[in-house]
């Protein structure tokens, strides 16, 4: 289980991990979640199944989620249709953001690099 403290990026303050039944009672399929919370903020992030419990990027509030999920449907068409491995796609983008390729994760982008994402994506790339 993952054993470091999550902060919120708004607050500051301590997130708290909880269970998908937690924040999505009426969603049998995510009970199974662990997301990271800030509840002051209403600000969460899911976590990656290995190693259990590390969150998937920061927290974000319900506009930040909405545009990482918005950055994931534009690039994650590029390799989940074949065109290139995944890997191949987040190198090309980190190249098209001017970023490093370990530091090109959608879950810690902020609304502008989420908008950088798309109009990169709709270009081709």
């Amino acid at each position: 289980m993952y054993d470091k403290p999550v902060y919120c990026q708004y607050c500051s303050g301590e997130a708290e991990i909880v269970s998908g039944r937690k924040l999505f009672p009426h969603r049998p399929e995510r009970h199974w979640w662990l997301l990271w919370i800030c509840y002051p903020c209403d600000a969460y992030v899911g976590t990656h199944r290995m190693p259990r419990g590390k969150p998937l990027g920061e927290v974000a509030k319900k506009e930040l989620r909405a545009m990482r999920r918005q950055a994931h449907v534009a690039l994650d068409r590029y390799w989940r249709e074949g065109r290139m491995s995944r890997a191949h796609a987040y190198l090309l983008l980190s190249r098209v953001l001017k970023i490093d390729h370990h530091k090109c994760h959608i879950g810690h982008f902020n609304e502008a690099m989420c908008r950088r994402v798309i109009k990169a994506c709709k270009k081709g790339l």
